[in-house]
Order: structure tokens, then C-alpha cells, then sequence
């Protein structure tokens, strides 16, 4: 796992940020492409100032990995209650209830902030929530 060396000092609700990190790296483990030879994770975090619709600072922090991915199929439903995209023979032996994105999701909205997922082209995932500051 690599963390990235800058991150920002910002306050945060550090339980909700830690039960958020810990969905998002146990799915990415979870999650990883045996195939590769090399297999990641890496947390990086920044601050964006206000955007015309977002006014206000926001810490964004994304959990990426080289993982299976996520097939275009399931995208709309990562979030939902008891969802589990199940992407072909590698994930299909990958235990849980499909609780822990919809759990990260309604963390973070009670915060003000919001969470979603975005492909890699190349391989893998970046799952990321964000955070008023």
C-alpha cells in the first residue's frame, strides 16, 4: 500500500474518515487482479477550493488501485444496499454483504460530502469521497 508523502493537514471527523479509508482499502484488496504481477493501493488526498457549484473548500481523498475493476454494468449501483459487482471468476469468491459502499456513502453525506467511484482506463478503480473544510 503507498500513502502519498502530502497530504493536506486539514480537521476531519477522523472515525468517519477511517471507517470510510478502511471500505475503500479492504474492497481494493479484495478486489485485485491476480493476474498482476504488481498489485497496489495507494491513498492520496488534496484540498479544492470552491467551485461555482461546490462554494467552499472540499478535502478530497482517493483510494486507488490496479485491481479487476468494476464492469460498466454496475457503475450506477456500487452505492447501493447490498450491491456486489461480481466481476467475472476472479471476484466471485470475494466474501462480504454489499454493505460497505452504501455504509462509506451515507458516512459521508451525513458529513455534507459525497462518495463515488471512477474507472481506470488502464486497469483498477479510484474510489473516492469527499469532505467540506
Amino acid at each position: 500500500m503507498r500513502v502519498s508523502p502530502t497530504l493536506p493537514a486539514v480537521e476531519v471527523n477522523a472515525a468517519a474518515v477511517e471507517l470510510c479509508l478502511t471500505n475503500y482499502v479492504s474492497n481494493a484488496i479484495k478486489y485485485s487482479d491476480p493476474a498482476k504481477t504488481e498489485r497496489f493501493v495507494e491513498i492520496r488526498a488534496r484540498v479544492n477550493e470552491s467551485a461555482e457549484d461546490r462554494p467552499g473548500a472540499e478535502l478530497i481523498v482517493e483510494v486507488l488501485d490496479n485491481g479487476i475493476g468494476v464492469p460498466i454494468e454496475a457503475r450506477n449501483k456500487l452505492f447501493d444496499r447490498f450491491f456486489r459487482a461480481l466481476g467475472g471468476d476472479t471476484a466471485i469468491e470475494v466474501e462480504g454483504t454489499g454493505l460497505g459502499l452504501s455504509i462509506v456513502r451515507e458516512t459521508i453525506e451525513m458529513l455534507g460530502g459525497r462518495a463515488w467511484a471512477e474507472p481506470i482506463p488502464t486497469g483498477g478503480s479510484v474510489f473516492e469521497f469527499s469532505l467540506p473544510c
